[in-house]
């Protein structure tokens, strides 16, 4: 008797928690889906931008922001007025990431090669960079994809801007999850244009990404308030975007008002949720766990 009364209390404690769930996503405008959706944009935009920043870095022909200095191998060739800048990270490359106190704050391996074809001066209105990859991969995550970059001169505020355009981005993680990414964007220097120092540059950012999330639905992603960018922090600081993926409302994803944290705020009819942002890999796993609950 006493089993069985513990069995129908059991059953009963169940069904009143599903009631419970069944109640919060019925008036929850924000899901776990929509979080994770969420997660990958701003994980991919910070994989892109750290590829954009190291190659600014070699370019300019400083590694302040890596303890290990010739970590790489690059060698450049010039044929006409077309530079070839080739950074060969070989079978491992590790850089201990710092900040402006000289401390380290986090470790990056990169392996493959990245190619650079330059016509014209980097600071150079009009000069134009492609880049492609080879094998290339960060902390394990397979990267893919053609950057082109054109210096257009000086915005109306007297800042560097660049129109950056991404094809056939693709990120796959170690655990074989992927990430599809087209860009068109402005990328505007805003900050530090002057100094030696890679780590005072601050950069606004906008424009348009398509693709694919991980779970193979196509996507679209809009700036709505400039994307600031900091990189001594590494992290996207502020601004807004608005997220649609399929014929779903589309979400709102807000980075902040410049904090070097990984603390966003996600809005959909009027309703929000503060989430923190992964910036890592996701492992397989969490998608089983969310499909069942938030």
């Amino acid at each position: 008797m006493k089993t069985k009364k513990l069995f129908i209390g059991i059953i009963s404690a169940l069904l009143g928690l599903m009631m419970v769930i069944s109640c919060d996503k019925l008036n929850d405008n924000i899901s776990g889906e929509d979080i994770e959706i969420a997660e990958d944009e701003a994980f991919a935009d910070l994989v892109f931008e750290d590829l954009m920043n190291e190659i600014d870095a070699v370019e300019a022909g400083i590694t302040k922001s890596t303890e290990n200095e010739g970590c790489a191998t690059i060698t450049t060739t010039v044929v006409d007025t077309v530079w070839t800048i080739t950074i060969d990270y070989g079978d491992g490359c590790e850089q201990l990431i710092q900040n402006r106190f000289g401390v380290t704050v986090d470790t990056i391996v990169r392996k493959g090669k990245v190619i650079i074809e330059r016509k014209g001066r980097y600071l150079q209105k009009g000069s134009y960079r492609t880049v492609t990859l080879l094998g290339y991969s960060v902390n394990g995550m397979q990267i893919e994809g053609t950057r082109t970059v054109e210096n257009k001169g000086l915005d109306e505020n007297n800042h560097m801007w660049f129109s950056i355009i991404l094809q056939n981005g693709k990120i796959t993680t170690p655990d074989g999850i992927e990430i599809t990414r087209n860009s068109e964007r402005e990328r505007h220097w805003v900050a530090g244009a002057g100094t030696p120092s890679i780590l005072d540059d601050e950069y606004k950012v906008w424009g348009t990404v398509t693709g694919n999330t991980a779970s193979g639905e196509a996507y679209s992603c809009t700036t709505i308030d400039s994307l600031y960018i900091k990189l001594v922090c590494r992290l996207i600081t502020g601004g807004k975007v608005e997220i649609a993926v399929g014929d779903r409302e589309p979400v709102v994803l807000d980075y902040g008002n410049g904090e070097c944290d990984a603390t966003a705020t996600l809005t959909r009819d009027g309703e929000s949720k503060q989430i923190t942002l992964r910036y890592r890999p996701r492992l397989k796993v969490l998608r089983v766990i969310r499909f069942f609950g938030k």
